[in-house]
């Protein structure tokens, strides 16, 4: 009897060592299971950053793009409207040379009208 009671004594011993034992083992895993989650997050926020970071840059590229477009358009229109302000100096030089020539051809006549009403007058 004395036999059997050592014996069952050492079993619940043994029982609750399990039982500590499994609890360490759960914890274990548990712990194994947050740090592989923590992991996939880390990597999956890893990717995402990753992603995030090449759709600025793709968005940066056609803003850029754009710009570079626009500016480049903008120095065609410069460029046409310069030929068109030369274009209109020149003719702007050309009739004011002829609306100066008219203007002494008019004053030669006003003078030589002047003249001839004096002429006449005498």
């Amino acid at each position: 009897m004395k036999r059997k009671c050592q014996i069952i004594k050492s079993d619940i011993n043994i029982q609750k060592l399990k039982i500590i034992l499994y609890k360490y083992r759960c914890e274990f895993i548990k712990h194994m299971t947050l740090t592989k989650n923590i992991l996939d997050y880390q990597e999956l926020k890893a990717k995402g950053m990753v992603k995030n970071a090449e759709q600025k840059v793709k968005e940066r590229a056609e803003i850029e793009f754009a710009y570079n477009k626009q500016k480049t358009n903008l120095k065609e229109r410069q460029i046409k409207l310069t030929e068109e302000i030369k274009k209109f100096t020149k003719e702007n030089k050309k009739l004011d040379e002829t609306i100066s020539a008219e203007r002494k051809k008019m004053h030669h006549i006003s003078n030589q009208g002047i003249i001839k009403e004096i002429g006449c007058a005498r």
